[in-house]
């Protein structure tokens, strides 16, 4: 085989290549007549599951590593082991959730996949409520996203009270008043500052 026939071969078959690429890569979508991109339905669904599982587990084998070797040290239990059930309920709820949020829309992805072929004999009813169907799985995706303060905040105490901690502190931030006041001595003058019913003093000498 000469060189030029392998170079037909080659071109030839990277072409039939970027057919079929191109071919699963973009679908037809029978409610609007747009083009899917299965690349952003894998970025937005299925590649954020995979990640998290992935890194919820790395985490839960490190959190049990360092509380293995901390119970082996010590008898009592200490924060480290209660901070590894709150971890492990917060990505287990996380994990959950992502896989409840994201499942609607894989599943309307594959039945757009599988009815691509018949959007022409749709009736227009039909291609109404597909649309509906769509619009209903990417509002609960977008559920997945704006969820991770109120798991975090149900399941974890900790994250409670840091919540909390810093709440109060920008309640009180925008109460705090400072109110000079002379107090007059025998000797030595006095300024005050009041905050909170709190009295501070400070002197100041002559």
């Amino acid at each position: 085989m000469s060189v030029q026939q392998l170079l037909h071969l080659s071109g030839s078959t990277t072409s039939s290549i970027v057919n079929l690429v191109q071919k699963l890569i973009q679908l037809v979508d029978p409610t609007t007549d747009s083009i899917i991109c299965l690349s952003d339905w894998v970025l937005g669904a299925i590649f954020p599951l995979i990640i998290l599982i992935i890194f919820g587990i790395l985490t839960y084998r490190n959190l049990h590593l360092m509380t293995t070797i901390n119970d082996q040290q010590q008898s009592i239990p200490t924060r480290l082991s209660m901070w590894e059930r709150q971890i492990t309920r917060m990505m287990i709820i996380q994990t959950v959730l992502n896989v409840s949020c994201t499942l609607p829309h894989c599943i309307f992805l594959i039945y757009t996949i599988a009815t691509v072929q018949q959007r022409a004999m749709k009736s227009l009813n039909q291609i109404y409520i597909e649309y509906l169907l769509a619009l209903l799985c990417a509002y609960i995706v977008s559920l997945d996203f704006a969820s991770s303060f109120y798991i975090y905040f149900l399941s974890s105490s900790r994250f409670r009270k840091t919540t909390k901690m810093y709440l109060k502190r920008l309640l009180h931030l925008g109460n705090d008043q400072v109110t000079p006041f002379n107090i007059s001595a025998s000797t030595v003058p006095v300024t005050g500052t009041k905050t909170h019913n709190r009295q501070y003093r400070m002197v100041y000498l002559n």
